[in-house]
């Protein structure tokens, strides 16, 4: 099937037929049903096997859900420079990494900047009793230690609906949101240049490629924005939290860093990370 989808794309790559595009899509959507199937057969097998009464059973099937382990290094050349012992290779990648998480600097001449800072400080500084108070009306309640992965999956529920009730992000705003993935806007921009050739039109395109767009997230200015979008208090209190206070340390062959702290930047593997960068 998928040979066969592989086909049909070389075929319309060259024909530019109509039919040909038609029968390519029909055939897309025929081999992405045949996938969904084959996913979903697979995943019915695993969670058999899993309540499976016997524990044999159940142990050699969660065995390959044991992630393989990154590759190992023992060494590694920066600015014609050969690191090689533990502490130096650790002392680097936390010079590294202090670095590439250095907090932007606010300039005291700049509106913006000073009322980002005030915003943050004022909120970040709140005590447990004034988000309580906040929270007492709303749908959300929590406390500074609720931030876990669980609670950030249903905090990320509310904050979707308001983002949808509020027409925050716009349609055309694809990636981190539910039917709107990249693969959505590859479609679309394929159908709009389709268009354009059979009205012989101009189709512009413009790339943007941000180097390590996550780590740019800046937390002060994100939290202005939802402010000025008339965000509800009791959801900046709980992103103000999540963002706060956030350190890494690093660890090659037991060997531990010193913590570096996280200012800015979206979290690696969260749920709201994506989501937050997409809005700011």
């Amino acid at each position: 099937m998928l040979e066969h989808k592989q086909y049909l794309q070389n075929k319309y790559r060259h024909s530019k037929l109509e039919e040909d595009r038609v029968r390519l899509r029909s055939w897309n959507k025929l081999a992405q049903y045949e996938l969904d199937s084959f996913w979903q057969n697979k995943w019915s097998i695993f969670i058999s096997q899993v309540a499976f009464p016997n524990p044999k059973h159940f142990w050699q099937t969660v065995k390959c859900l044991n992630k393989n382990k990154s590759s190992n290094f023992s060494a590694f050349t920066e600015n014609d420079h050969t690191y090689k012992t533990p502490d130096e290779i650790i002392n680097t990648l936390h010079e590294h990494f202090s670095n590439r998480f250095t907090a932007p600097k606010l300039s005291i001449n700049n509106t913006t900047n000073v009322l980002v800072s005030n915003l943050w400080d004022k909120l970040s500084n709140s005590s447990q009793h004034d988000i309580e108070l906040v929270c007492e009306n709303s749908d959300l309640k929590f406390t500074t230690h609720d931030i876990n992965k669980i609670y950030e999956k249903l905090f990320l529920l509310k904050f979707d609906k308001w983002i949808q009730v509020n027409n925050i992000l716009p349609y055309q705003q694809s990636d981190s949101r539910q039917h709107l993935s990249t693969l959505t806007r590859v479609n679309h921009i394929t159908e709009q240049l389709t268009q354009s050739l059979n009205h012989n039109s101009f189709s512009v395109i413009v790339y943007v490629d941000f180097l390590q767009a996550f780590d740019m997230l800046w937390y002060h200015g994100f939290i202005l924005k939802l402010y000025q979008l008339n965000c509800p208090y009791e959801y900046l209190f709980w992103i103000i939290n999540y963002f706060k206070d956030r350190t890494i340390t690093l660890d090659y062959r037991g060997h531990l860093s010193k913590q570096v702290k996280v200012p800015c930047g979206a979290p690696q593997g969260s749920y709201f990370g994506p989501k937050a960068y997409t809005l700011s």
